[in-house]
């Protein structure tokens, strides 16, 4: 969706993530108009597992961003990798299952839908408790993102979305029970439940992999009961009617609904907002204008490394996460603001840009008067790049995936659909449309219509080749088949 920020109020000792929404949307008035009501409904929410959403900030001349709660804590999909076999134990999940079907539970009766539920979205704070992201905000962007790129495809990660949600059909309550299996099948199994090949097609008319036979399969282990693959299996039903009819059910499913409707009692109801409508009119907080004056500087320091060379589209972008303060070089002394200033007065804490692997983050300090703003470029990948293995290239491309690396150390897929459909997803979470063909061991690949062109020829089981984008930005590639 855009690039994450962490703001930090230094006289009150207090955190605001900020979203800055990707460019492409914050220059359509109907994508904005878009996020503007997903922001005004998600605002409504207040529960203690999920992350409150403060308001959408517009203003001339500045890039629009979304105020957030800031929490301090990992994503499952991070968490997921270090644990033994890269999977949870349902002993450590059940808690946070818990947690999360109180929290979908409650937004559910206000109406609302995530339409974007997946690992990546769902935080562990410090003392274990889940907190749900995005509510709404995500898939607006990727709704916004779909309809920007000529991409026909709805919102959400395709991993985890519904037959209905894939075919753009209204969103229901059903949908987000679908994530919900989606999430947990990958949690206890190591992958989601359709993860290689057309996605699309395998959601829509595979049924998925039992799960003990997914272990098998990837020669893991893990002790799940058998009420909680039940379950799981009912989620991913295809027809909506075949799962689960609520959050509630799960829980009841799974024995929990003492504990669950305890605590969805003790969650107050939405209360009426007294604030005023989301408008470019609105008046901010002194610590955000502070941090919008701190981020337009680093504007055009980013402008090159966000948007030079790579296809211009959006996807959900994680929070900020715990420990990046100390990654993001947010020491004692940046802290207190004593930092050499440029001619505008604002100090440059610190500059760290590293390749974006799966690990690594893009992050850029700066502190002005007190107040710290801090860009945490992290996001989890569909396709899970740190995690899939090379496998000998056979035939024909249709169907098959392949990560790319590039000679500027940029990291993203190709997926091969059929009828010379392409899907792009790089690093950062950002995803685009694409059109392939293959002549005679040529590949050609093109990004939205034109924007970023990709030649490249087979040799053994390895794609290497040139790209160039609309700005004139040239640079070498290769890519390997993955699983």
């Amino acid at each position: 969706m855009g690039v994450v920020w962490l703001a930090r109020d230094n006289r009150l000792d207090e955190g605001v993530a900020l979203k800055f929404l990707a460019g492409e949307i914050s220059h359509d008035t109907e994508a904005l108009a878009d996020m503007r009501r997903e922001t005004l409904k998600s605002r409504r929410l207040s529960h203690p597992n999920i992350i409150r959403i403060h308001d959408l900030h517009e203003a001339p001349d500045e890039a629009p961003f979304i105020s957030m709660e800031y929490i301090e804590g990992k994503p499952l999909n991070v968490l997921k990798t270090e644990q033994p076999q890269s999977l949870f134990s349902w002993e450590y999940l059940r808690p946070l299952v818990q947690e999360l079907c109180a929290a979908l539970d409650y937004a559910h009766g206000q109406k609302i839908i995530h339409r974007d539920l997946k690992p990546g979205n769902m935080m562990v704070t410090a003392d274990g408790t889940l907190k749900l992201a995005d509510f709404g905000i995500a898939a607006s962007a990727s709704d916004s993102m779909s309809r920007l790129t000529r991409n026909m495809g709805s919102s959400g990660t395709p991993a985890y979305m519904s037959p209905q949600q894939m075919s753009s059909q209204s969103p229901k309550v059903s949908d987000d029970i679908y994530a919900l299996g989606a999430t947990l099948y990958e949690l206890l199994t190591s992958k989601p439940p359709f993860y290689r090949g057309d996605i699309y097609r395998q959601v829509k008319e595979e049924p998925p992999a039992p799960l003990d036979a997914r272990l098998a399969d990837l020669e893991l282990t893990n002790d799940i009961p058998e009420d909680v693959g039940s379950l799981i299996m009912a989620c991913l039903a295809k027809d909506p009617e075949q799962r689960p009819a609520s959050a509630r059910a799960v829980a009841e499913w799974l024995g929990m609904s003492p504990a669950v409707a305890s605590s969805l009692a003790a969650v107050p109801k939405a209360q009426p907002s007294h604030e005023e409508p989301v408008s470019p009119a609105l008046k901010k907080p002194r610590w955000l204008w502070a941090a919008v004056a701190a981020l337009m500087v680093c504007a055009v320091v980013l402008m090159g490394i966000f948007i030079s060379h790579k296809p211009a589209a959006g996807n959900a972008a994680s929070i900020v996460t715990d420990k990046q303060a100390a990654a993001l070089g947010g020491n004692e002394t940046n802290r207190q603001g004593a930092l050499p200033t440029n001619d505008l007065g604002v100090g440059v804490a610190s500059k760290d840009i590293r390749p974006a692997k799966s690990s690594s983050s893009v992050a850029i300090a700066y502190s002005d008067n007190g107040v710290t703003a801090s860009n945490t470029g992290r996001s989890e990948s569909l396709f899970d790049l740190a995690q899939l293995p090379s496998i000998p290239f056979k035939g024909t491309l249709v169907g098959t995936t392949w990560l790319a690396t590039d000679s500027d150390g940029e990291s993203y897929c190709f997926q091969f659909a059929p009828n010379g459909i392409l899907n792009y997803e790089a690093q950062r979470g950002i995803r685009a449309s694409g059109k392939w063909q293959q002549d005679r061991g040529v590949i050609s690949i093109d990004i939205n219509n034109g924007f970023t062109l990709f030649t490249g020829s087979i040799s053994g089981s390895k794609i290497s080749g040139n790209a160039v984008s609309k700005t004139g930005k040239r640079w070498t590639w290769e890519a390997i088949p993955q699983h």
